[in-house]
C-alpha cells in the first residue's frame, strides 16, 4: 500500500451499564473532543479529532484506509490526509527501504526513534523539495510487518493541525491482548486482561458474587458534542443448585430468565467453551446492543457483557471480542 454486588441482578446490571454509557456522554469536554479509532484486522488504534472520519480508497489488494481533515472557516488551504499503514514487508525489505517509498523528492527535517511494546521504528517529518507539501511518517516494525501513519498536506495546513497530528502519532497503539494489564482474582478464580485505555468505573464483591465494570475510551461524538462510550461488565455468581441440565446451560437459562423480554436475543452462538449472545436494549434515550459471553466453571457462572449504542456497536464489538479472548475462569485462571 502506498502505496458482583448483592442485589445487582443480571438484568439490572445491564441497565446500569446502559445508564453509565449514556450518562458518560453528558459530560463531554469543552475542547473539541477526540475519539479512538480501533481497527480489528490491523489490531491497531489511535486517537483523532472526531470530525476526521475514516474512508477507504483503491480496490481489492490495493485498498487502503485513510482519514482526511475537514474544512474550516479559517482556512482555504487543502486537507491534510492520514493514510493508515499495515502490511507485511517485502522478503528482503527493511523498514528503512519501505520508508523510501514515501520519501521521494522529500527533505528530512526531523527524526525521532519510536517504540510500541517490542516493535521499534521511527517518526520522521519531511518537506517536499519544492515546498509544496509537508509530511510525517510514523512507522513500526513487528515480526517483519510494518504499521504506522503517513500524514501529508500543504505546509500551512499541516502546521495549523500540528496538535491533531501529534495526537495521532503519540496515541498510535498496537493492540496485543497478551500484553494488556492482567486482573486476577484468586477468590472468584478468574483472570482478565483489559486495555490501558479502558478504565475501571465500578466494582463490588460480597459473599459469592462479584461485579466489575469498565468504560471504553470515546468511540464517537453525538449530535450534542458529547463523547459516546461502551461499557464492559464482568459478573460472577454461584450456579443454580437444582439444575437438571449442564452447568453452562443452567447458568444461561437462569440469566436469560432474568433478562426476559426486555432484552431480546438477536443471535446465539458457541464461543470458546461457552456461549455468546447479541441482545437488543432500548431506553428512552437510545437503542443499544449487548454482546454477552457466558462461561461456567467450579460451580460458578461467569459473564462478560459489552454494551454500546446501536450506531457505534460495529466499531467496538470487535475490540470486546479481543478482550474476551483473554478471560480465563476456574482452573484455567491459574495457568
Amino acid at each position: 500500500m502506498r502505496n458482583g454486588a448483592v442485589g445487582v441482578t443480571e438484568r439490572s446490571a445491564a441497565a446500569v451499564g446502559a445508564a453509565l454509557a449514556f450518562l458518560g456522554t453528558a459530560c463531554g469536554p469543552a475542547a473539541p473532543p477526540r475519539v479512538t479509532y480501533f481497527h480489528p484486522t490491523y489490531a491497531i488504534s489511535f486517537e483523532h479529532p472526531h470530525r476526521w472520519t475514516p474512508e477507504y480508497a483503491g480496490e481489492d489488494d490495493a485498498r487502503y484506509l485513510y482519514f482526511r481533515s475537514p474544512p474550516t472557516s479559517k482556512s482555504t488551504t487543502g486537507a491534510v490526509t492520514v493514510t493508515v499503514i499495515a502490511q507485511p514487508l517485502g522478503e528482503q525489505q527493511s523498514l528503512a527501504d519501505f520508508a523510501l517509498l514515501y520519501a521521494t523528492d522529500q527533505q528530512e527535517l526531523h527524526r525521532l526513534a519510536a517504540q510500541r511494546l517490542s516493535a521499534t521504528g521511527f517518526d520522521v517529518t519531511y518537506a517536499a523539495t519544492d515546498s509544496s507539501t509537508k509530511s510525517r511518517l510514523f512507522l513500526l516494525e513487528e515480526h517483519h510487518h510494518v504499521f504506522g501513519l503517513h500524514i501529508h498536506g500543504e505546509p500551512s495546513r499541516f502546521d495549523e493541525l500540528a496538535d491533531a497530528i501529534e495526537t495521532m502519532t503519540t496515541t498510535f497503539t498496537l493492540q496485543r491482548p497478551g500484553q494488556y494489564p492482567e486482573i486476577q482474582d484468586a477468590t472468584f478464580r478468574y483472570s482478565l486482561r483489559i486495555p490501558p485505555s479502558w478504565r475501571e468505573t465500578r466494582g463490588f464483591a460480597r459473599g459469592p458474587q462479584r461485579f466489575l465494570q469498565f468504560t471504553s475510551p470515546a468511540i464517537a461524538v453525538d449530535k450534542q458534542g458529547h463523547t459516546v462510550h461502551a461499557t464492559l461488565t464482568l459478573s460472577v455468581e454461584p450456579l443454580p443448585k437444582d439444575a437438571s441440565e449442564g452447568a453452562l446451560d443452567a447458568y444461561y437459562r437462569v440469566t436469560r430468565e432474568r433478562f426476559g423480554d426486555a432484552y431480546p436475543v438477536l443471535s446465539h452462538d458457541e464461543w470458546a467453551g461457552g456461549y455468546v449472545d447479541v441482545m437488543r436494549s432500548e431506553s428512552a434515550m437510545s437503542v443499544s446492543r449487548v454482546r454477552r459471553f457466558y462461561f461456567a466453571a467450579d460451580g460458578r457462572g461467569y459473564s462478560l457483557s459489552c454494551e454500546a449504542r446501536e450506531d457505534v456497536q460495529q466499531r467496538v464489538f470487535p475490540w470486546c471480542d479481543m478482550i474476551a479472548t483473554t478471560l480465563r475462569v476456574g482452573p484455567d485462571a491459574e495457568r
